[in-house]
């Protein structure tokens, strides 16, 4: 690992704002660490618009405790800091506005990371100063809603998907010729510490040939994935021509049923008409048959009562006789 990217993972994780990414300070100084109950830690200066949530995970919070702690470990860092940059060699008296005249390097890479990237863009509107910035740290600001415009060359801040997906708040700026993958120095000292050497600067030679070889291996890895995705799509239309058929087959088959089914019921009635109209025939034979004995029996009962009647008139002429 090179002393440039050793010096960048080395202090990656300075206690700072997760919201605007500046140092945490103990007063006087704005950035004072404040802790929510959620357990995160913000600085002052970004509660000021809304705090009584909590701006990194949105929970409801309105106690804000002052953390000491951090506040040390940022002015340690600070002074660290500050004392490395005094004690670093200048260049002689009128070359350093020289050099600020032909390139600007990326704000946030020289402070975060310890990197001179050239910068593309710059931030207009969410610093007190403005600030130059690379690709990844102009998505980010534009991210945060800050006034991101382009020095001349650069892409959009919006289009430029250069941000560490892990750790956002950095930017890829070395690569891992080992597992051939651009990350954030975050990244390097955490995942890829045990590669060594393997882990260089993303714009050196070495960084490029691994990036190239990454960039190579995915379009192969995509071209494999689209040529199985067109055997699976072949599949699934034999597999849906097949099940149409099969389908179509079913309903035919279906349909045959149902006109056996109706044909058979038809027939059953047929023949229950036919049973119902025997027997109701059968039944009025019968009922004919009793109403016609009954009316014989009838006959003769009524012969019966005339010969009694006019034996008892000729009984009524007798007994007046004798009497």
């Amino acid at each position: 690992m090179s002393d440039t990217v050793a010096a960048a993972v080395a202090v990656a994780s300075r206690p700072c704002c997760p919201e605007c990414d500046e140092p945490f300070r103990a007063p006087p100084a704005q950035c004072l660490p404040l802790t929510a109950a959620c357990g995160h830690t913000v600085c002052k200066p970004c509660l000021t618009a809304k705090s009584d949530v909590c701006p990194v995970c949105g929970e409801p919070s309105v106690a804000w405790t002052p953390n000491a702690s951090l506040a040390e470990a940022g002015e340690a860092w600070y002074a660290a800091a500050t004392a490395e940059a005094a004690a670093a060699p200048r260049p002689p008296q009128g070359e350093e506005e020289k050099a600020a005249e032909v390139v600007l390097v990326c704000f946030d890479c020289q402070k975060i990371d310890e990197v001179e990237v050239p910068a593309t863009h710059k931030c207009v509107k969410g610093h007190p100063q403005v600030r130059p910035l690379c690709d990844a740290h102009a998505q980010l600001h534009s991210k945060q809603g800050h006034t991101v415009v382009s020095l001349g060359g650069g892409a959009p801040a919006s289009s430029v998907p250069r941000a560490c997906g892990v750790h956002p708040h950095r930017g890829i700026s070395v690569v891992c010729t080992a597992h051939k993958v651009a990350v954030c120095v975050e990244c390097a000292g955490v995942s890829h510490s045990a590669c060594g050497d393997s882990v260089v600067g993303l714009d050196t030679a070495a960084g490029v040939a691994a990036v190239s070889a990454g960039v190579q291996a995915a379009m192969a890895a995509c071209e494999t994935g689209v040529t199985s995705l067109s055997d699976a799509a072949a599949r699934l239309a034999g597999a849906k021509a097949g099940l149409v058929s099969r389908l179509n087959e079913s309903l035919t088959s279906y349909d045959e049923v149902v006109e056996a089914v109706i044909a058979a019921v038809k027939a059953h009635q047929t023949r229950l008409h036919a049973a119902a109209k025997a027997t109701a025939e059968a039944r009025c034979k019968a009922l004919e048959g009793q109403l016609s004995a009954l009316l014989t029996s009838a006959g003769q009962l009524s012969a019966a009562v005339g010969v009694g009647r006019h034996a008892l008139a000729a009984g009524d002429v007798v007994v007046l006789a004798h009497g």
